[in-house]
C-alpha cells in the first residue's frame, strides 16, 4: 500500500481541512490571518474542486488549491502567454511537519495533477514576505515575473512552464 495519497478533497474532508488552516492561522510564522482564509473560502475551493489534500500513511499533512482556470488572468500581470495556465493558492503544511520538503511534494502533486490535465503553465501569487514560500518556489523551478498588489498587500507574480 502506498503510504503517500494526493486527491481531490470531498465534502466530509472539510473539518480536516479548516483544523489544518487554522493550525496554520495560529502559526506565528504564517502569512495567513484570521481574516484569510475564511471557511467561506474553504467552501468555495470545494464547491468548484479546486481544493487537494496532501497526505501520508493516511493523515492529512498539507492541501492546495489548484484553480480550474487561470484565476489569476483578469489582473494585468507580466505572466508568459501559453495555452492553458491555470493558477493555484492556498498551498499549505501542517506547522510541526514543517522544515521536511513536504511542501515541495505538495507542488509537485499539484503540477503533475495540472500537467495530467493538459495544463501548460502555472501561475501565483506569493506574499513578498513570505521568504520560506518563494525560497519553496524558486528551488521548484518558478520564475517572478513581477510584483503586484492585491488590496493593500504586495506579492510576486510567479509562473512556472510545464
Amino acid at each position: 500500500m502506498d503510504s503517500i495519497t494526493f486527491r481531490q478533497a470531498v465534502a466530509t474532508d472539510t473539518e480536516a481541512v479548516w483544523a489544518l488552516w487554522h493550525a496554520c492561522i495560529q502559526d506565528e510564522s504564517s502569512c495567513w490571518t484570521c481574516a484569510y482564509p475564511t471557511r467561506e473560502i474553504l467552501q468555495n475551493d470545494l464547491d468548484h474542486g479546486w481544493l487537494y489534500l496532501y497526505l501520508e500513511r493516511g493523515e492529512l499533512v498539507g492541501t492546495i488549491s489548484l484553480l480550474s482556470t487561470d484565476g489569476l488572468s483578469a489582473f494585468a500581470l507580466p505572466f508568459q502567454q501559453t495555452a492553458l495556465p491555470r493558477s493555484f493558492t492556498r498551498i499549505c503544511v501542517s506547522p510541526p511537519l514543517q522544515g521536511r520538503h513536504l511542501g515541495r511534494k505538495v507542488l509537485r502533486c499539484c503540477e503533475t495533477e495540472a500537467a495530467r490535465a493538459g495544463t501548460t503553465a502555472l501561475h501565483l501569487l506569493c506574499d513578498i514576505h513570505n521568504q520560506k514560500a518563494r525560497a519553496l518556489f524558486h528551488h521548484a523551478g518558478y520564475l517572478t515575473a513581477g510584483e503586484f498588489t492585491l488590496e493593500g498587500e504586495q506579492f510576486w507574480a510567479m509562473e512556472k512552464s510545464l
